[in-house]
């Protein structure tokens, strides 16, 4: 399906352009101030919205943080090209954080002041047990009860 779909369209992001929107489909309402035709919808819970008023009430109102949440469960039959593109942007910013964080550890480890030198030295050569933490990777994700 996904193939067809890139053959059609010379733009990959044309494809996701409207796609909440189809045409011909009866004009809907915003969910809050239930005036205006919605032209926004909230990541996190779906909420369509017509300004940045009835944006700011709807976060107010709920608690909502308007984040979408990146490790939400879809189901095979629900995932499409978009889920696709946000799977793929969320590993490559986990890919660019690791560099990141690969890349300021090698810069700063020698660069240590003379008196966390001072304070470390002793130490050395007791060798003292670090207790670790469990990578989050680890962890087992929480199961999807239908």
């Amino acid at each position: 399906m996904i193939g067809s779909l890139a053959q059609d369209a010379d733009d990959p992001m044309d494809l996701l352009a409207d796609e909440d929107m189809p045409d011909g489909a009866p004009e809907e309402k915003c969910e809050v101030c239930l005036n205006e035709k919605w032209r926004y919808k909230c990541p996190r819970c779906g909420k369509k919205t017509c300004s940045l008023a009835c944006v700011n009430e709807h976060k107010k109102e709920s608690g909502c943080d308007g984040q979408r949440d990146v490790a939400k469960f879809v189901s095979k039959g629900d995932f499409t090209l978009r889920q696709l593109q946000d799977d793929y942007r969320f590993l490559m910013s986990a890919e660019t954080q690791l560099d990141r964080t690969r890349r300021t550890y090698k810069h700063t480890q020698g660069s240590l002041s003379k008196a966390v030198k001072k304070r470390v030295a002793p130490a050395k050569p007791r060798k003292p047990e670090v207790p670790r933490t469990k990578p989050v990777a680890d962890t087992p994700a929480p199961q999807e009860t239908e």
